[in-house]
C-alpha cells in the first residue's frame, strides 16, 4: 500500500522504485535478485494503464469534436499507442507528448491538448498507481515461479 499511495501522490513510477523495492523485499519476502530487475524494468516498460487511458481519451475527444475515426485508423492508433506507452517516461506529465502524437494521428484539433493537459494529472494519478501495483504483482508471480536459493 505505501508504494501504491506514493505512486498515486507523485504520479511517478520512477520516483516510486525505492519504495516499491522496499515493500516487496521487507513485507512480501521477494528476493533482491528479483526486485532489482523487475521493479526498474516495470517502471520503464509497464505503462499499460497509461496506454488504456490514452486510447479512451482519443476516442472521447474524437467523439466530442465530431471527428470520425475509422476502424483501420483505430488499429493504427492502438498499435502506435502500445509503442508510445513503452517509451513514455515515468514522470508526471510524461504522457502528454504521447497524447499529442496520437491526437495528430487521429486528426483531432489542436485545442484538445489544452483540455487534456488540464485533466492529465487526475488520469495520471490512477494510471501510475495501477502500473506500480502491476510491477509489484509481477514480482510476486516471479517469486512463486522462480525458486531462488538464497
Amino acid at each position: 500500500m505505501p508504494a501504491a499511495l506514493n505512486a498515486f501522490g507523485t504520479c511517478s513510477s520512477s520516483a516510486t522504485i525505492p519504495l516499491s523495492k522496499q515493500c516487496m523485499e521487507d513485507k512480501m519476502g521477494v528476493s533482491d535478485k528479483i526486485t532489482s530487475i523487475a521493479i526498474p524494468l516495470g517502471a520503464t516498460v509497464n505503462m499499460d494503464a497509461v496506454s488504456i487511458v490514452l486510447s479512451f481519451m482519443i476516442v472521447f475527444f474524437a467523439n466530442a469534436c465530431g471527428v470520425e475515426v475509422s476502424t483501420s485508423m483505430m488499429i493504427v492508433i492502438l498499435l502506435a499507442n502500445v509503442i508510445l506507452s513503452v517509451g513514455t517516461p515515468g514522470i508526471p506529465g510524461g504522457a502528454i507528448a504521447s497524447f499529442a502524437a496520437l491526437a495528430t494521428m487521429a486528426g483531432l484539433p489542436a485545442g484538445v491538448m489544452g483540455v487534456y493537459i488540464s485533466i492529465n494529472t487526475l488520469c495520471d494519478m490512477g494510471a501510475t498507481c495501477v502500473n506500480v501495483i502491476g510491477d509489484m504483482a509481477g514480482c510476486v508471480v516471479l517469486k512463486e515461479k522462480i525458486k531462488l536459493d538464497d
